[in-house]
């Protein structure tokens, strides 16, 4: 057992045979870190709400000292993200809120409903609801939140990330810690690629989320030919 680990959800035959998972699967193996696909602990109706309980359910007993919380089937782990120094982070896609016009409408789909406390995030930067980083104890407490903040909303899991994010004060790293295909294919982040490798401002990337929106899916493809 290793003292971190990579936590996610995979859900469904498909999935776990499609070529993008095998891929998330594949990058994880040079990373000393345990990689775990927590159970699923409840019927799953809304996948991007309810894996957020499951993560809760293993989170909140397990040992290790730290966490990577991701998505899989369009993730790539290029170098060992537990180098990074924090208790508790989330990451940007890159732009604000007023720059995304999909990002402010999944955020008026949550706000909708709440009776107060109503927050302008228009001038916010988007934080990626697909991966997260921290002590358990932590990440625990958060999925908790998004998944019962999920029970009455009409939004991605990613609106409810966003609205809470300010409340928490999470580490946000720079772009070499994680990278988002959304961020790069709008132009909001500048990424160069050699051999395979995707790098910003020359330091290789740890992650790399939302790979297939890019123009490099196919070079990812052809270097893990899994």
């Amino acid at each position: 057992m290793s003292r971190n680990a990579i936590i996610t959800f995979a859900y469904g035959k498909e999935f776990l045979d499609s070529t993008d998972f095998k891929i998330f699967v594949k990058s994880c193996e040079k990373i000393n870190a345990d990689l775990i696909f927590v159970p699923q602990v409840i019927e799953i109706k809304n996948i991007l709400r309810d894996r957020h309980l499951c993560y809760f359910s293993f989170l909140k007993s397990c040992d290790y000292d730290k966490c990577l919380i991701c998505d899989s089937r369009d993730v790539i782990i290029q170098d060992d993200p537990f180098s990074l120094e924090s208790d508790f982070a989330l990451t940007s896609e890159g732009m604000r809120h007023c720059e995304s016009t999909w990002n402010i409408s999944d955020q008026y789909f949550f706000q909708r409903n709440l009776n107060a406390f109503h927050i302008d995030k228009s001038n916010d930067l988007v934080i990626n609801g697909g991966v997260m980083y921290g002590k358990p104890s932590i990440l625990a407490n958060f999925c908790f939140l998004i998944w019962s903040n999920g029970l009455k909303s009409d939004s991605s899991d990613q609106a409810i990330v966003n609205y809470f994010n300010g409340f928490f004060n999470p580490d946000i790293p720079d772009y070499d810690f994680c990278i988002t295909g959304e961020g790069i294919k709008e132009g909001f982040v500048e990424v160069s690629e050699k051999n395979g490798s995707f790098f910003y401002k020359n330091k290789l990337c740890k992650i790399f989320h939302q790979w297939d929106r890019t123009q490099w899916a196919g070079v990812i493809r052809e270097k893990f030919k899994v």
